[in-house]
């Protein structure tokens, strides 16, 4: 399959959260956990971030360099040239998209997300269509919002960068994939079902997101898996679903 990197986007202007990335979360920066926990995956072989150029992302820089991650700067508002680029300089043959709002991402699931791409293709997908993602619930995969990611090839990302000039599409990279699925061979794993709870926001958007994930990472940590996460969000909302 190739050379297998995590690029992980972050930027400071957010509209709903202006400067989240480095909001505080249970003694470390938001951006901090996405990347420790990305890189923790087995299967990534390099982790980047991929931030813009405009000077209020240069702390995001500085906080990648102290964390030992190279950190590629591009356009603030085209990304999917962002991620071509970065994939390029990295030599990536196969790109795994964080998104690092999602600071509790979970290297395993990562890995699961790798191996089921990795099947697809050994099953005959081709690489330049074969688009895999675990990180929202979609297509019944029962997965939690925020604990995975999305996987596609160099190849595919250079097809959507000649392909489309929306400023919508360049800004949201899987927003062209998703909208013309009769172009792309799009698939998911299921869930495991310890985790397998879709009604679960691991995400960061609001100023509620970010109070609400506090109060849920106070019982975890860096390490902390897929499973006792879902379990820390449960006991916390006093979730008895099953």
């Amino acid at each position: 399959m190739g050379r297998v990197v995590a690029i992980v986007q972050a930027r400071m202007g957010s509209t709903r959260l202006p400067g989240k990335m480095l909001e505080d979360l249970c003694g470390h920066p938001v951006l901090d956990w996405a990347l420790t926990r990305t890189r923790r995956s087995s299967r990534l072989e390099a982790v980047i971030l991929a931030t813009s150029r405009a000077t209020q992302d240069d702390p995001l820089a500085a906080l990648a360099g102290q964390l030992g991650i190279p950190c590629h700067r591009g356009s603030e508002d085209d990304v999917l040239a962002r991620y071509v680029d970065a994939a390029h300089i990295h030599d990536a043959d196969v790109v795994v998209r964080v998104c690092a709002d999602n600071p509790l991402v979970a290297p395993e699931e990562l890995d699961r997300l790798i191996d089921f791409h990795e099947a697809c293709i050994a099953n005959g997908a081709s690489p330049k269509r074969l688009y895999t993602c675990n990180g929202t619930p979609f297509a019944g995969n029962g997965y939690p919002d925020g604990l995975g990611g999305e996987t596609f090839s160099t190849a595919l990302l250079e097809t959507l960068h000649r392909d489309t000039c929306d400023r919508a599409d360049r800004e949201h990279i899987n927003r062209y994939i998703l909208s013309h699925p009769q172009q792309f061979d799009i698939r998911t794993p299921a869930a495991p079902p310890e985790i397998s709870f879709p009604h679960i926001k691991l995400d960061i958007d609001t100023p509620f997101d970010l109070k609400c994930m506090r109060a849920l990472c106070r019982r975890l940590s860096f390490d902390s898996s897929a499973v006792d996460i879902v379990e820390a969000y449960r006991s916390l909302s006093g979730d008895s679903r099953s």
